[in-house]
């Protein structure tokens, strides 16, 4: 399972037998962040006790690929059941805070996938911590469709009009056949 920000591609990979290991090769896909690997036969799979196998995507510099682990929690708990892989909130709270604390930068990019993660997982006050986020988040927002249909829909969520309909009012003039836009005008 090759991920981006999302699963880009699945593979079959054949195995071949040399000495007490196997080998395999293949290339991972020039937008990919990391590989999530399942071993699979006729009768049996091996997917490491339902946690996978992860390969990290390195840069030339050695330096792990920004958004490798972001994008593995994301996909977890988007297609992971795919490759029998059961989410770990532990796991994933301890890899997004490695990922934004190393790559401060991706947290833009994977925003709405943290934020959904929060308000499913934290047991103590979700909706602050989203609040919080989506406040800093919105100092210094990218205006791409992704980032302002985000923000349009937490916003929505918390019933908070004023700041919804202004993110709704942005996308219809920047980008008028989003889905999101598209989506508002059949309500």
């Amino acid at each position: 399972y090759m991920y981006g920000k999302e699963l880009i591609n699945t593979l079959e990979i054949p195995l071949e037998k040399k000495g007490e290991g196997w080998i395999g090769k293949f290339k991972p896909e020039v937008n990919s962040l990391g590989i999530l690997l399942k071993f699979k036969n006729e009768d049996e799979s091996d997917n490491n006790s339902k946690k996978g196998y992860v390969i990290h995507l390195f840069t030339e510099e050695g330096k792990m690929t920004a958004g490798s682990r972001a994008g593995l929690i994301s996909g977890i708990y988007s297609w992971g059941y795919y490759a029998d892989v059961e989410p770990d909130n532990d796991f994933a709270k301890e890899m997004f805070a490695e990922e934004f604390k190393e790559n401060p930068e991706v947290k833009k990019e994977f925003l709405d996938e943290y934020l959904k993660f929060v308000s499913k997982t934290d047991k103590n006050n979700p909706d602050s911590v989203v609040r919080i986020e989506l406040a800093e988040f919105e100092k210094n927002p990218s205006d791409n469709e992704e980032s302002l249909s985000t923000l349009f829909s937490w916003y929505s969520k918390f019933n908070e009009s004023g700041k919804a309909d202004s993110f709704l009012t942005k996308l219809k003039e920047k980008f008028p056949q989003s889905k999101t836009v598209q989506t508002e005008r059949y309500k």
